[in-house]
């Protein structure tokens, strides 16, 4: 994608596609279609500047699309049906009309901001993993199978999080299981224990984190060579699905 000159680019000012009795409220939008410069097809972007008094729109909803608004500079007021709110530098707004239905809006706010750097910091992570060679296929079928990678999952039994850990687990621990990277480290991390316990038996390693190591060692002392065929049924299932086996 080329760099937009945007010193080049049309700026229409007011809403000429309003009828005429309703065009007086957007006389003093000024707005500029920075993705269409580019071509973009997917979705929208605007930059838009508000003359003191003026509006972006009238009141309106959206049924298929999304629309994110972002503060550059100055301060502007959301009007929405419970009240007004006001938007300053760094403020921003989410319509997500397919999730939250019509006329509602969800606040950009620090936490979001806070899990945008997170996913960032795991996106970096596994990037240099790869690069490492540290990743091996089983791992994300594992975390696929107890989450699908949800980091807001719960379980009928009450493990939480990305990686399902139960609570008492993640306080033994010290991590917060709704963390997707605490929980996503937490989880490497004891499987690697549980394979170096297991002598690089990945099936028992398995085994361990979805039934606890005594569940092992119980199936070990009952079956021995076979200790897989007494283990509990859902922990066979749960090797299965992830090695196949």
């Amino acid at each position: 994608m080329p760099k937009i000159d945007k010193t080049g680019l049309e700026t229409r000012i007011g809403s000429p596609n309003y009828p005429a009795p309703f065009r007086a409220v957007c006389a003093g939008r000024h707005k500029t279609a920075l993705g269409n410069a580019v071509g973009l097809a997917q979705f929208g972007v605007n930059l838009t500047r508000l003359e003191p008094g003026a509006a972006s729109a009238l009141r309106h909803w959206h049924e298929n699309e999304d629309e994110f608004v972002y503060v550059l500079e100055g301060e502007i007021t959301l009007i929405e049906n419970d009240g007004e709110t006001l938007l300053k530098n760094a403020d921003a707004a989410m319509y997500r009309a397919k999730e939250l239905g019509r006329n509602t809006f969800q606040f950009y706010s620090q936490e979001i901001n806070t899990r945008i750097s997170q996913r960032l910091g795991m996106e970096n992570s596994l990037r240099g993993a790869l690069a490492r060679d540290e990743l091996m296929l089983r791992y994300q079928p594992q975390i696929n199978l107890e989450s699908g990678f949800n980091p807001n999952a719960i379980s009928g039994t009450g493990a939480e999080g990305i990686a399902q850990f139960m609570p008492a687990t993640a306080r033994g621990l010290g991590i917060n299981p709704w963390d997707p990277i605490q929980a996503l480290r937490a989880a490497a991390n004891l499987m690697s224990s549980y394979n170096k316990q297991y002598g690089g038996n990945y099936a028992m390693a398995l085994a361990a984190y979805n039934g606890g190591s005594g569940t092992v060692q119980n199936a070990i002392n009952a079956c021995g060579s076979n200790w897989m065929n007494c283990l509990p049924a859902q922990s066979r299932n749960y090797i299965h699905v992830i090695m196949g086996i």
